[in-house]
């Protein structure tokens, strides 16, 4: 099962393997807070005897923010949500959603530059779309 949706074995595999590749060994790593209180985490010192700040306050379960804060650092944001739209065993509008809701990464529409009467204006995809489709009419 990939983002909620029932894929071969085969399929999985090739979608985690894509995954795996574009992410390049990074991966979202998360922090329990409420644990790190519980044991004092204000007297936990990084290498270089550097302070342990608690970046987010997350008393939800199961630690969504923590999830979301993890995921906020990934530099392959944009890579990721490509992968899940074209890959052809998935829903996309699906997958997106689900994606977003482990995540926090959302899924950020590409506008288009177009020209009118000589000044340049940005639309968005769907906005751009829909011109093209006017347009051939």
């Amino acid at each position: 099962m990939v983002l909620n949706q029932q894929l071969t074995k085969e399929q999985s595999k090739d979608f985690y393997e894509k995954m795996i590749e574009i992410l390049n060994g990074w991966v979202p790593n998360t922090v329990d807070y409420r644990e790190k209180k519980e044991k004092g985490w204000h007297k936990e010192y990084k290498e270089g005897n550097e302070y342990v700040r608690e970046y987010i306050d997350d008393n939800e379960e199961p630690h969504t923010e923590q999830y979301h804060d993890a995921w906020s650092r990934c530099t392959e944001k944009k890579e990721l949500i490509r992968l899940i739209k074209e890959f052809p065993y998935l829903q996309t509008n699906e997958a997106i959603k689900v994606f977003k809701e482990i995540t926090g990464i959302k899924d950020e529409k590409r506008n288009h530059k177009i020209k009118i009467d000589g000044k340049e204006i940005e639309i968005s995809e769907e906005s751009y779309n829909e011109l093209k489709k006017s347009l051939k009419d």
